[in-house]
């Protein structure tokens, strides 16, 4: 336990300089608390949460890392997801891939700069497909590896304006 917050805080420490906070692969259950104040001045690029057991995101993610514009949230046990993340107004690529997701939250097309939007290898068997056209910058959303039915494959590579990646 010393050991993984000890490696918190050294990668808070660098992110101080490199603009890009990596927390991969510290056996986190949650974002800690800590890294918000500690990180209270900075205006991160990159946030790297990937690797994890993260089960919920707190709404001040969205609010204190408002500036960047790559989140990688993949391989943690998210199944839903804060409305405030459309807050993160830079954000042109998310990582969800990999978590315990059954739909698509409705937050995501609501997010004005996100081109990209990994979605691969969770629960999803049915999508809205109406919706998906509703991201304002969504170029490309990666569905790979969820358990999609046969109707939702056909309509989905029926879909010009966002690239479908099945």
């Amino acid at each position: 336990m010393a050991e993984e917050v000890s490696r918190v805080a050294q990668r808070c420490e660098e992110a101080k300089q490199s603009l890009i906070l990596d927390l991969s692969h510290c056996e986190l259950m949650s974002i800690p608390e800590a890294i918000f104040f500690i990180l209270k001045n900075v205006e991160l690029k990159e946030v790297n949460l990937s690797h994890n057991s993260i089960k919920k995101l707190p709404n001040k993610l969205s609010t204190k890392f408002s500036t960047i514009t790559s989140l990688d949230l993949s391989h943690n046990k998210l199944t839903l997801l804060p409305d405030s993340l459309n807050q993160l107004v830079n954000c042109v690529s998310l990582n969800l891939g990999s978590n315990q997701f059954t739909q698509l939250p409705d937050v995501l097309l609501t997010m004005p700069l996100m081109e990209t939007l990994d979605f691969g290898h969770n629960l999803v068997t049915n999508l809205d497909t109406s919706k998906l056209s509703q991201g304002p910058a969504l170029q490309t959303i990666i569905l790979t590896g969820n358990p999609l039915d046969d109707d939702c494959k056909v309509i989905l590579e029926s879909i010009v304006r966002v690239k479908i990646v099945l």
